[in-house]
């Protein structure tokens, strides 16, 4: 248990590491939609594999397929956001209710998710082009990961409630709980801190039920992409990031709260 929580923790550092990165030059142009179609392209691999069917033209095909959606420009992106994540979340949550009565076996299961998460990513670029962009991407990646981290101590020390024993056995009422009000209040913290060094004042009302929100957003995602891991039967999406599984195992909470942020940060201006 302790080195599994080492691995967790130096993977998060290098993670992290890399997300400051792509953070600070997200400027140059074209430079996030790349990084994100590179992203798409492997958990377009690891959804593939999940099933038994990565074959090199699905790969590729679908790839470009994500990659374009990153590059192509949307003059209604956002109802077409509001859509997806509806319907998505719609199906989803039937698929958490029917976890363990049914299986995901061929890649036709997969390819519509494929491009599903791929045009949810393209959020990340759309929330970047707003005012204070590139504060509001942090934000929400903060919020998004904290929540994980939050939920995954608040569950060890004090968890003793199964949330969802069929889909993800690990994750507790308490976990949950913990992760939520932690992320939410580190979200506010980080406004506020923001706020302060730049002389900025905040709508706080929508702000707090937006980190809250977004927090949500975030375990609904992971028991999602836990529920498609359950009926292909796997664990893990992969072993590319020791500690935590695959490129999309680290990702499923960020597929659900980019698209929401994006919806709310243009829906209620926060600032």
């Amino acid at each position: 248990m302790k080195s599994d929580f080492v691995k967790r923790l130096l993977s998060g550092m290098v993670i992290t590491a890399a997300a400051v990165l792509i953070f600070a030059l997200s400027f140059i142009p074209y430079f996030l939609p790349a990084c994100i179609s590179a992203m798409s392209v492997v958990c377009t691999f690891e959804l593939l594999r999940a099933v038994k069917q990565h074959r090199p033209v699905f790969v590729i095909v679908l790839g470009i397929m994500g990659g374009i959606i990153q590059f192509m420009p949307f003059a209604h992106y956002l109802y077409l956001c509001i859509a997806l994540l509806a319907a998505a979340e719609a199906g989803f949550m039937l698929m958490i209710l029917k976890t363990g009565t049914f299986r995901i076996t061929k890649a036709v299961h997969v390819m519509p998710l494929c491009i599903l998460f791929a045009v949810f990513a393209r959020s990340a670029t759309e929330i970047r082009g707003l005012g204070h962009g590139l504060f509001l991407l942090i934000l929400t990646v903060c919020v998004t990961e904290l929540n994980d981290v939050f939920a995954y101590l608040t569950g060890r020390r004090l968890g003793k409630h199964k949330l969802a024993p069929k889909v993800s056995p690990k994750k507790t009422i308490e976990g949950s709980a913990g992760g939520l009000l932690l992320s939410a209040a580190s979200g506010i913290l980080i406004t506020a801190v923001y706020c302060a060094a730049g002389g900025f004042s905040a709508n706080w009302l929508p702000l707090c039920c937006g980190v809250l929100m977004l927090a949500l957003q975030g375990q609904f995602g992971d028991l999602s992409l836990s529920a498609v891991k359950r009926a292909a039967g796997l664990d893990d999406f992969g072993k590319l990031i020791p500690g935590h599984g695959g490129m999309l195992d680290r990702l499923d909470s960020l597929i659900f709260t980019l698209p929401a942020a994006y919806i709310l940060f243009v829906s209620n201006a926060v600032f």
